[in-house]
């Protein structure tokens, strides 16, 4: 209820009813943002992936549509565009957005509908509420059922890491220690040995970036390795013994996550929502309403701190790509064609840091949205 009165004290006079307020949640759709990148505090493309419901407000509104894109927390990730640097102003609404801010806010645009992604009137932002658009031309905009990419340049922070509630134990081992069954999903090739790391806190980002993984030793007093393993089999997962004064092994629970196992499933009860994503409804006639909203959940978290010997590319033959029967590098553009799409690369490491089995290799082919390898196998 909204009400009127001529003092804002309980005994104002004149105090009259003038209108109902009526606040409702929107539709939810799903969306994630995935990263190219997990180094801290380096500007790299990222993936904003999201597929609308069949709203019908897709198909009644007159007016233009907008979609809004929010950074919640900016200590973790933000946009990398910077108006002060580019020459532009600190904000820019969306009625005076133009399409040459959208060649600053966004990379690429892709969607899966045969139109392809809407064209945008314009863009706009607003630096101090972390807050990216565009807008569509009335009856030109996002249409039901569709999925869509939006790629833009954002940075990780040193803090985007894993949020889940952790229980830590000083001077303590699980027993018995991790059985080969226990580092199947884990480490299988080392039994569950994720090497020497700097530091247990770090050992913990390993586990909390290995889906399967509930419980992290560190061997702080001896090697510094860090253990991961899934005990969610166990009668009794939390079961420790007191290690010496001097062997300082330091053991760390996922309570979340190892109680979900324990439950039959596996699952992350606490994710990273780092974007919160709104199709705004018709600018003329319903410019505040939001027709749908996402909670956007990051893919990854800032990557680990690199050891001196762990993997690392040649600097100059790290990848080369090979002509189509892979026999040598061409001395001209490689020509793909519809019904031959192999590509073979060779891959070096540097000396004294080899790429050994188990290893991850991220490998991004450019532009981000107009490959599909969904059907393709990787043969190494």
């Amino acid at each position: 209820t909204i009400c009127w009165g001529r003092q804002l004290t309980t005994g104002s006079a004149f105090l009259v009813r003038i209108g109902l307020l009526n606040v409702s949640e929107p539709l939810q759709f799903l969306s994630a943002l995935h990263f190219t990148t997990v180094a801290a505090s380096v500007s790299a493309p990222s993936i904003l992936a999201f597929e609308t419901t069949n709203a019908q407000a897709y198909s009644n509104a007159q007016g233009a549509m907008r979609l809004t894109i929010s950074f919640r927390d900016v200590s973790k990730l933000q946009h990398a565009f910077s108006a002060s640097s580019s020459g532009f102003l600190s904000s820019v609404s969306w009625a005076e957005g133009s399409q040459a801010v959208c060649g600053h806010l966004f990379r690429e645009l892709w969607s899966s509908s045969a139109d392809g992604f809407p064209q945008p009137s314009g863009c706009y932002y607003n630096e101090d509420l972390f807050e990216y658009g565009m807008v569509f031309p009335p009856k030109a905009g996002l249409v039901p059922g569709t999925r869509y990419e939006v790629v833009m340049m954002t940075r990780i922070s040193p803090s985007l890491t894993s949020d889940h509630d952790w229980q830590t134990h000083m001077r303590s081992l699980p027993v018995p220690l991790f059985s080969p069954q226990e580092t199947q999903y884990t480490r299988p090739d080392t039994f569950g040995d994720a090497g020497e790391m700097p530091t247990h806190l770090i050992c913990r980002e390993a586990c909390s970036q290995s889906p399967r993984c509930n419980v992290a030793v560190y061997r702080l007093g001896t090697d510094r390795h860090c253990l991961l393993a899934d005990v969610s089999k166990r009668a009794q997962p939390y079961a420790l013994k007191t290690t010496s004064k001097d062997n300082i092994d330091v053991t760390m629970f996922i309570v979340e996550r190892l109680n979900t196992s324990r439950d039959g499933y596996h699952s992350d009860t606490l994710r990273n929502i780092v974007l919160d994503v709104w199709s705004m409804d018709d600018t003329r006639l319903r410019p505040f309403s939001v027709v749908e909203a996402s909670h956007t959940p990051a893919s990854g978290t800032v990557g680990l701190a690199a050891m001196p010997v762990g993997p690392s590319w040649h600097l100059e033959e790290g990848l080369k790509l090979l002509d189509s029967i892979g026999s040598g590098i061409p001395d001209r553009p490689l020509q793909l064609y519809r019904d031959s799409h192999v590509l073979n690369f060779r891959l070096r490491a540097a000396s004294g840091a080899k790429i050994g089995a188990g290893a991850t290799l991220r490998i991004f082919l450019w532009p981000l949205t107009q490959w599909d390898i969904d059907s393709i196998d990787c043969h190494a």
